[in-house]
């Protein structure tokens, strides 16, 4: 009977020290919320580059206009101002949207395809 409490806490420690290594351990792999956040970054990231050089072909369009505009009627015209302030507006924009872009690129781990 003398061997019973020798083998449970043979055992016992044995699970202890299982336990805590297991616990020590860094995982190999990226936990499943981080990959399940990877395809929607880069969806994320594509999205919003994709929105920055929409907003950028518009202000260029607006630009244009007004440059016609300023021919016409003046560069200090109401019709005028209101397009160079639109363009401007929306670079801002553009520039905002690109920095969404590298923002949720840099989420994305380097060499993985989705």
């Amino acid at each position: 009977m003398k061997s019973t409490p020798i083998i449970i806490g043979t055992m016992l420690m044995l699970t202890l020290s299982g336990a805590i290594g297991c616990a020590a351990t860094t995982p190999a792999e990226p936990s499943a919320l981080q990959q399940s956040m990877t395809p929607q970054a880069h969806d994320l990231a594509f999205q919003y580059k994709r929105q920055a050089t929409a907003l950028r072909e518009i202000a260029q369009r607006y630009e244009l206009e007004a440059q016609v505009l300023a021919r016409l009627k003046g560069a200090q015209h109401a019709e005028t101002l209101h397009s160079l302030d639109l363009a401007k507006s929306l670079l801002a924009e553009a520039d905002e949207a690109d920095s969404m872009a590298r923002e949720y690129r840099r989420q994305i781990p380097h060499n993985r395809v989705y």
